[in-house]
């Protein structure tokens, strides 16, 4: 149905060169990284897909974690939790 087929960020106020973005599977494995923060701006996104080699993940709870820092030099960081469901 095309709907919430990628996973995108919106963003504000981030320093684009401090910008960290991991995603880890039950196990700790990184699935997915990047440090572009394009790659996961609305336009783009991550399409759930290991990085790898472009298999689709299988349904589950996968973990992220983002860093990086805002224009006034506080870090930040962040985890979170993304369900894929097919």
């Amino acid at each position: 149905d095309q709907i919430n087929d990628k996973f995108c960020i919106s963003y504000n106020g981030i320093r684009e060169e401090t910008f960290n973005f991991i995603v880890y599977d039950r196990i700790s494995n990184v699935v997915y990284s990047t440090t572009n923060i394009y790659d996961l701006d609305c336009n783009n996104g991550w399409d759930g897909n290991y990085q790898g080699t472009g298999t689709p993940l299988l349904m589950g709870t996968y973990i992220y974690e983002v860093t990086y820092k805002d224009f006034e030099g506080w870090q930040h960081q962040d985890f979170g939790n993304i369900f894929i469901i097919k």
